[in-house]
């Protein structure tokens, strides 16, 4: 009974993971597609578009990795996220890709800048 409770708990966690990097995610985006001046942005938006590159971008990306190698297909994972959000936001293939592009350099600041925050405030060296 103890390993079903620890099993279940752990997929909770899980759900709760996938969720919250849902929700950071489109807001990356969100900012991203406010940057590159795509209009009609809204967060369920971003949320359809961040599901897209999740779920059928990874599996894309997969795909072509076993195909293609892995220096091709870091473009190609670029162009299916790009295409994930054009699809979203209906905009077009240009302002999809400065979209996303500003979005994985938003995202990369904040990681960062939350390490630094949390190395500074623990006094790790």
């Amino acid at each position: 009974m103890d390993r079903l409770i620890d099993s279940s708990m752990g997929i909770g966690a899980a759900v709760l993971l996938a969720a919250l990097f849902l929700i950071v995610n489109a807001l990356m985006l969100m900012f991203g597609a406010r940057l590159a001046g795509i209009r009609n942005r809204t967060f369920a938006k971003a949320v359809i578009a961040a599901l897209l590159i999740l779920v059928v971008g990874s599996a894309l990306i997969m795909a072509f990795r076993m195909l293609i190698g892995p220096s091709i297909s870091v473009i190609v994972a670029l162009a299916v996220g790009a295409l994930m959000v054009k699809i979203a936001y209906k905009s077009s293939f240009a302002q999809a890709l400065v979209a996303y592009l500003l979005s994985i350099v938003i995202s990369t600041m904040v990681v960062v800048g939350a390490a630094m925050a949390i190395k500074l405030l623990t006094g790790a060296a």
